[in-house]
């Protein structure tokens, strides 16, 4: 089945649309901008999977191509050619993550954060064309500003963002160090997003860091 592509500049995201055309994955490219001591930009995806509540994000160094294979429709991480990938699964409240430690890939098992969202009914603005409302969270010692789209009841986001009322389209700290600002929306019956099991990585509870 052919998928449904949303332009920011030209859409209004909603979940009846989504759910109306039978679509199982929704696919949220972002751009991540880092304003750290080396400044640098990379897309950021979030696969997430409509049916059994979880979903994937990653970064790319630049494009989807770099730090994977293509084939098809479906986009697959290749150990240790991938950058670092995160999985949350809402319903066992586990979020699992690849670290490089100490010259070895670890995947990390960690709880959901419960995140303590401040949410602003009145403050609204676009991201693209899209009205947004905004709500603010303290995280990681860190003040977040994040817009979400209440008419997309997503409760994902990208890194370990998440547990809002509608899909987080743009979101980034009050000193503009970090940045994540959706470009596309994609809805479709198949995943993008593969990350297959590798028996070599070391998997370790983040309690035992």
């Amino acid at each position: 089945m052919r998928n449904s592509i949303f332009l920011l500049f030209l859409l209004v995201v909603t979940i009846a649309s989504c759910q109306s055309t039978n679509n199982s994955f929704a696919r949220i490219e972002y751009s991540v901008f880092y304003n750290t001591e080396l400044p640098n930009t990379k897309k950021g995806i979030l696969e997430i999977n409509l049916k059994e509540n979880n979903a994937i994000f990653f970064l790319t160094a630049s494009s989807l191509e770099s730090g994977s294979s293509v084939k098809g429709d479906v986009m697959t991480m290749i150990g240790k050619n991938a950058e670092r990938y995160m999985k949350t699964t809402a319903d066992k409240k586990l979020i699992q993550y690849t670290e490089f430690i100490k010259n070895e890939t670890y995947l990390i098992n960690d709880t959901i954060p419960e995140l303590k969202w401040e949410i602003n009914y009145e403050e609204t603005k676009n991201v693209g064309d899209i009205l947004c409302n905004k709500a603010t969270l303290k995280f990681r010692g860190r003040n977040f500003i994040a817009w979400y789209d209440m008419n997309t009841p997503l409760n994902f986001g990208p890194w370990k963002f998440n547990n809002l009322p509608g899909l987080i389209l743009e979101i980034y700290d009050e000193t503009k160090r970090y940045n994540w600002a959706a470009r596309s929306v994609v809805f479709s019956n198949n995943p993008t997003v593969v990350v297959p099991i590798d028996t070599a990585v070391k998997q370790i509870s983040y309690k035992k860091l």
